[in-house]
Formats: C-alpha cells, structure tokens, sequence
C-alpha cells in the first residue's frame, strides 16, 4: 500500500454498464498521475448484469454499493467515503484520455476555483460528429467565460470539485437529473461564476453520443430536465443571437458544407430541446 496520501477521489455511479465498464475502469488504472495519489470509488446502483464481476477484476478500484435508485444517490454515497480533497466525476460510458485527472484537477491550484468542468467528446470521428464536438466545445468556452449565472450548468460525466464545496453547501440533490446543475448554481451563487473553470483538455470520450440521432436524443432528455431543475435554481437557454455568436465562431474558416451542416443540426436540436421542454411540461417522457 502506497504512503502517498490520497489528494483525488474519482466518483461513479454504475448501474448495468458491463458493455463499457472495462474500458473506462482501464484508462482510470493508466492516468498520468502518480500511483496512490488518486482513488477510484465505483457504486453499484443494483446492477444486474456483470458489472460487478468486471469491477471486482480491478484491483484499483474500491466497490460501494447504494440501494437508492438514481446516480446522484449513489453519487452521494461515495462523497460520505471518500479520502481526497478533490473529487472528479465520471460516467462508466465514458472512457478518460490518460492525461484526463491530471488535467481537470490542475486549475484547484488556484484557491478561488471551486469546479472544473472538462470536455465529453462523441465516440467516432464521422464529419457529423466532428462538427458537434467543435459546436460544444464553443458552447462551453462561451457559458463558462460569462458572468450570466442562468447559464451555468454542471455535467458529472466530467467534472470536478472541491470537497469542502460539498461540505458547505451540501450533497447533490437527489432527482432524475439535473443535480449537478443545481449544485454548480449553489457554488456560483455562493462564490461568484469565476469559481467555475472550464478546461476543454480535460477530455473523455462519451461512447453513448455516437451519432446525430443519439445527440439529439440527449438535447430532448436536456430539455426537460431544464424545465425540472428551472423549478428550483433560475435558469435560461442561450438566446439566438447568444447561438449565432457560437455558431460563428465554429464556423470560421470552414468550407460552406461543414457550415451548412453545423446549421442544420442546431436547428434540429433546437426542436429537441423544445420538444422535451414540451413533454416535461406534459409530464411525460422526453
């Protein structure tokens, strides 16, 4: 057992993931960090397929179990456990770039940073997908570089936090989705939006978003979680103009078919977004 003492705790929830679970597990155990300086808390959240079997052939990683079904329940079961004075989050579908941890914990080197966001990029590299990774790596560049709040939200597939963040201000609240935005509203309502830093080197590669159809997919999902966790911390959408701007910058220098392409996306998950604020608004499923 390693003397180093723990400075990083990684935090994720897994609920029947045996499909991706080895790969994500394996970039965890091959970060560029050194050994003993970081853990790995894995939460079971009742899976009923190998998950278990796979985690358990990772001798890095500790198993938790949490009987409460919902990702931020088992999320919370694992801060009541962990050992470092930063905590990262990722998803099981997700599979880290090595130099990931590395990356997103190095802005708490600077004391007024309370969270880092890092960069989910789709799996595959089709010019579709290409053109939604630049898209959203703009978007974010221009939420986390303004001093709106209402624009502020959270991803727990990657991000990071202080510990003491959650000692103040509380756990994730417990609900479908949503409760990473609300605990990011919390911080930047307590410490200003400068407290949130986005770092777009610190990439993992969502394997869930493999195509158009499944991005637009999530932006209904997105939708109607906005309007639920709207209820609780004031929120908004970028505005047109705030999308033409991003659009723009992504945009710049490309040849007129990438243009095209980007703008018929956007308008296509425009009508996603608005569809699940539709449904949330109805009470049914996005």
């Amino acid at each position: 057992m390693s003397d180093v003492p723990v400075q990083i705790s990684v935090v994720m929830p897994c609920w029947n993931a045996e499909s991706t679970l080895d790969a994500c597990l394996s970039a965890l155990a091959a970060q560029t960090l050194a050994p003993g300086t970081f853990e790995v808390l894995l939460v079971d959240n009742n899976s009923t397929d190998r998950s278990i079997e796979i985690a358990k052939r990772h001798p890095h990683v500790t198993l938790l179990h949490e009987a409460k079904q919902g990702a931020y329940a088992a999320r919370n079961r694992a801060l009541g456990e962990i050992e470092g004075s930063v905590v990262a989050f990722t998803d099981p579908d997700c599979v880290p770039e090595p130099d990931w941890l590395e990356r997103l914990t190095a802005p708490f080197a600077d004391e007024s940073v309370q969270i880092v966001l890092g960069r989910p990029v789709p799996v595959g590299r089709s010019a579709t997908l290409e053109v939604i990774a630049e898209y959203e790596r703009e978007k974010e560049a221009f939420v986390f570089a303004s001093d709106d709040p209402s624009l502020y939200y959270g991803h727990t597939n990657d991000m990071a936090a202080r510990r003491s963040a959650f000692d103040a201000l509380g756990l994730f609240e417990e609900r479908a989705r949503g409760g990473d935005t609300i605990f990011v509203r919390r911080v930047v309502d307590r410490h200003g939006c400068a407290s949130v830093r986005y770092c777009p080197e610190a990439r993992v590669e969502h394997r869930e978003i493999d195509g158009a159809s499944s991005w637009l997919a999530k932006a209904r999902i997105y939708g109607r979680s906005a309007r639920s966790y709207g209820q609780v911390t004031p929120s908004r959408p970028l505005s047109r103009r705030e999308r033409w701007h991003i659009a723009r910058a992504t945009n710049r220098e490309k040849p007129l078919s990438r243009r095209l392409l980007l703008y018929g996306l956007l308008a296509l998950e425009s009508v996603a977004w608005r569809w699940g604020q539709w449904r949330g608004r109805l009470g049914g499923p996005a």
